[in-house]
């Protein structure tokens, strides 16, 4: 592991440039340290549990403002095949994987598809922020598996 001075990305046109404030070490960013999951290529940068403030939008970007503070969401779904079509993104056939198959949120600044960045509630400490992802991820876990109050539950979980 190694830090390394990279340039600061220029946004596409439908891109946000966020820069980090807190990211999180999650389960499966350590797979890819200790060489459990391959990655594209080396250099790479992991993380994908971030939250950061808006420096630039991309010239297409007008639902978002500079100087809001967001989080991202590490999947981006194309929306076009038939699990995103179904509602099912979990199971985008074109799904990119942030920290996975493209670099990660490890770095002082990002670049992101604006549809995949969220404003984040100013009163909410970075840190509970930087767990929002895998929280998420619990409680879609949760609301699929149709409990109802007073049925036992058994929670696994290897994230942030």
């Amino acid at each position: 592991v190694e830090i390394i001075d990279v340039p600061i990305p220029i946004p596409k046109s439908n891109e946000i440039l966020i820069k980090i404030s807190g990211v999180g070490i999650c389960g499966s960013d350590l797979s890819v340290f200790f060489g459990h999951r391959d990655v594209p290529q080396f250099p790479w940068v992991m993380g994908h549990e971030a939250v950061g403030e808006i420096i630039e939008l991309g010239s297409d970007v007008r639902d978002r403002q500079i100087g809001s503070r967001v989080v991202v969401e590490p999947n981006y779904c194309c929306m076009k095949c038939g699990p995103c079509l179904s509602g099912q993104t979990s199971g985008c056939e074109n799904r990119v994987i942030i920290g996975m198959t493209t670099p990660g949120l490890l770095a002082d600044y990002v670049c992101v598809p604006a549809e995949f960045v969220w404003v984040a509630p100013s009163s909410m400490p970075t840190r509970e922020l930087i767990c929002l992802e895998p929280y998420t991820v619990g409680a879609a876990a949760f609301r699929r598996s149709q409990a109802v109050s007073g049925q036992n539950a058994l929670v696994v979980g290897a994230g942030s």
